[in-house]
């Protein structure tokens, strides 16, 4: 079975562990996990990027919006365009309609948001930002059920501590939590 992972930013993606898949990072990743490919879709960690001088190794999948950032400022790096900007979507939820064309089996770690009122990311000591709204929980996870929905023949395994809040994300999702 093919497998991918995608790690989060939240606290609990100290959980990975994987012994074999396609594994995509989301934004610049702070945890020391090995990884294929960077997810990113936010302005604001490209620009932080670029004004630190950060030359990133591995394949990045963007938007448009961020190709066209990385071309102006002619960013070093394999930026590639393979998201649409869509309204209230995280670079994760990006990252697992991206591999669930091609994975049977995607691993979700750190994304703590789908169990809990977390909002906040890894990325926040890195960028400045406002503070988030906790009602933005709610839109993610309307992203997940339609995506897991849409991917009904993929199976998705949710790692999780600290689950505070149940939700059905669906038949083909399975929470795995420690």
């Amino acid at each position: 079975m093919s497998k991918a992972h995608i790690i989060g930013n939240g606290a609990s993606n100290e959980l990975f562990q994987s012994d074999y898949g396609f594994v995509v990072a989301c934004n610049l990743p702070t945890h020391p996990y090995g990884y294929d490919a960077i997810s990113m879709i936010d302005l604001k960690m490209i620009d932080y990027i670029h004004k630190n001088k950060i030359e990133i190794t591995r394949p990045v999948y963007c938007t448009e919006q961020v190709l066209n950032f990385v071309r102006q400022h002619k960013i070093k790096g394999d930026y590639q365009l393979k998201y649409i900007q869509q309204h209230r979507m995280s670079s994760a939820h990006q990252a697992v309609q991206l591999v669930s064309h091609r994975y049977e089996e995607i691993h979700l770690w750190g994304i703590d948001s789908m169990f809990s009122s977390d909002v906040t990311s890894q990325m926040d000591t890195m960028v400045e930002r406002k503070t988030r709204a906790h009602s933005l929980k709610d839109d993610w996870r309307k992203h997940w059920q339609n995506i897991f929905r849409k991917y009904s023949h993929r199976n998705y395994v949710i790692h999780a501590t600290n689950i505070q809040e149940q939700v059905d994300y669906g038949p083909n999702t399975r929470i795995h939590s420690q």
